[in-house]
């Protein structure tokens, strides 16, 4: 975010996807304890699996995307706001609303970070005041930084070189592993 800070569309970000993402944050944060999350995740990851595999039919076919309507819209943010708020991992479903708004994979790239970076920070904090987020937790999740840090690099070298149709296409085929893994990773508990 602070490297491509200058590709983030501001109105889009501010007016547009926020709003609708942060209440959905809101409500799937204060859903978290009562929902039985297995079912969920399951439905979650056949909903992305299956809407992944239709969108990458049309990337692949070159099909234009037409602009969701305003309701539509709200629809996906606001979903993936809750989901976000539940798992940590609303982005499928806030990533299909973005193709839609954001043509140029730089400002789709650095929007969206800069959108989970603010959703992420707010749910650390809820984290965190909840208890569910200790110093345990952290000193675990710090042991990822040096991958975090080599994803970054590579995809910054990628994101240069795949031209925007390939780009596409490899969203949805990253967000079709991402709802295959969820479902087998529930099939395997």
């Amino acid at each position: 975010v602070a490297r491509h800070h200058r590709a983030v569309i501001h109105s889009v970000l501010w007016r547009n996807i926020l709003p609708a993402a942060g209440i959905g944050l809101i409500i799937g944060a204060a859903l978290f304890n009562f929902i039985r999350s297995e079912t969920l995740a399951f439905a979650y990851g056949a909903f992305v699996l299956l809407f992944s595999t239709f969108e990458l039919s049309r990337a692949v076919r070159s099909v234009p995307n037409k602009d969701f309507s305003w309701l539509q819209g709200i629809f996906w943010l606001l979903s993936g706001g809750i989901i976000q708020g539940i798992y940590a991992s609303g982005g499928p479903l806030t990533v299909f609303y973005a193709t839609r708004k954001l043509h140029d994979k730089g400002n789709f790239r650095s929007t969206l970070s800069a959108l989970w970076l603010i959703l992420n920070i707010v749910l650390l904090i809820s984290h965190i005041l909840t208890g569910k987020t200790t110093m345990i937790t952290i000193t675990s999740s710090a042991t990822l930084l040096p991958a975090m840090v080599v994803g970054i690099i590579i995809g910054e070298r990628l994101h240069n070189l795949i031209p925007a149709k390939a780009f596409r296409i490899f969203i949805f085929i990253v967000l079709i592993a991402a709802g295959a893994s969820l479902i087998l990773r529930l099939y395997n508990h």
